[in-house]
């Protein structure tokens, strides 16, 4: 897992990396905290070639969350 970015372009298949060892490796697992950073860093929103739309920061996840509409605008 990419534990610091230092360059501020990531590529979408570095965010896939860092999402699947959050989820998948027990260091992952056991401290999401710096993959997190890193995606929420990268963008607001991923669209995560595992089909998952990843909302990363905290404003966006609530309003997702209070929002009882579909998310048609999501898949555009």
């Amino acid at each position: 897992m990419l534990d610091s970015v230092t360059d501020t372009t990531v590529s979408a298949a570095d965010l896939d990396a860092i999402l699947a060892s959050i989820f998948l490796t027990p260091e992952g697992k056991a401290d999401p905290y710096p993959g997190y950073g890193t995606v929420r860093e990268a963008t607001p929103l991923h669209h995560s070639s595992f089909g998952v739309l990843v909302a990363a920061r905290y404003d966006d996840c609530n309003a997702i969350l209070r929002d009882n509409k579909p998310w048609a605008w999501a898949e555009s």
